[in-house]
Formats: C-alpha cells, structure tokens, sequence
C-alpha cells in the first residue's frame, strides 16, 4: 500500500513508464496465481489509447479491456472496448455506427466479428481481463455495471494533473 508519483515534462516517456510497469505488475501477480486486476485511469481518450497502443505494439500485451465509446476510442483498440451502453443491442448499434465510417479494410473483420456476436464483448470475457482501461467520465459512466464487476484493487492514474480530486476519488473507490 502506497504511492508513486511519475512526473515528467511531455515527451519524457511517462506513457511508456506505464506501459512497461502495467506488464511487470501482470507479471508479478501471474507467477503469484494473484488474480487481482489494475484499473488504469487517464483525463483523456488520446491517453488512454496511447497506452494500450504502446502495451499492444511494444509489449505484444493485450489483456486488457477499454471502457469507453466505440465512437471514441482508436479504432485499432475496438476489439478490446465495451461499450458503456447499457445494453448489448445498444452496444452492438453503437459499434455497427462507429463501423461504418472506418476504412473497408479496417471494417471488415470487426464487422465480422459483430456479426458472429462476438463484438461487443459480453461481461464474461472482458471481465477476466487483467487491466480496464478508462477515463474519468467513462468510469463514472459505468455504474451500471455494478461495483463487483469493476473491483480493481490496483490503481494506475496518469494525467493526474488534469483530473479532478472527485474523479480520482471515484477511481480510489474502486480499490
């Protein structure tokens, strides 16, 4: 139990720092059997993505679910996002929509994917993932998931400047 401050000036390889200490973490609590997840909390999109890319580029990582709008998050991280609707038909028009102005190449095995109903994720899946991935108003977003679905014992904050003491409060809450 404690803290850690990561503190840099833009450019300075925060997002990376992250990234590498997300991986070491699943790895650490893997060789322990410890099924404990990390919730990873960003101010921004733009954030959140650029982690989860650096994880998914750098780390060959990707054990992670995006809470989020599927008409918000990097197209190349759909595949991994739940949608904070609170249906899956919602969900599954939501991403159809997001689909639809994509790239044909980018689309067409997402769209498979929708229509296999594979896309959106259902609870049971992305629940067993080690990291959830969300920003602030995402994670407010999402209480219609109930509390239990979205424990996250480990808390990881990055633009903590740009948030809100209630958001990170609201993050904290969950640990």
């Amino acid at each position: 139990s404690g803290s850690v401050l990561v503190t840099g000036v833009f450019g300075s390889g925060k997002s990376k720092t992250l990234a590498s200490a997300i991986v070491h973490l699943d790895r650490l609590l893997t060789a322990k059997k410890d099924p404990r997840r990390i919730l990873f909390l960003c101010q921004t999109n733009v954030a959140v993505d650029a982690v989860l890319e650096l994880l998914m580029k750098e780390h060959r990582w990707d054990n992670f679910a995006r809470l989020g709008s599927f008409r918000t998050v990097d197209a190349s991280l759909l595949y991994r996002t739940v949608s904070l609707m609170s249906t899956r038909a919602a969900a599954a028009k939501e991403l159809s929509d997001a689909l639809a102005k994509l790239p044909q190449d980018v689309r067409k095995s997402l769209q498979e994917a929708v229509d296999r109903g594979v896309l959106p994720p259902r609870t049971q899946a992305w629940r067993q993932r080690r990291l959830v991935a969300a920003t602030a108003v995402a994670l407010s977003s999402a209480e219609h998931f109930g509390q239990d679905l979205l424990r996250c014992p480990l808390v990881l904050v990055d633009e903590a400047t740009q948030l809100t003491e209630p958001a990170v409060f609201e993050a904290l809450q969950r640990v």
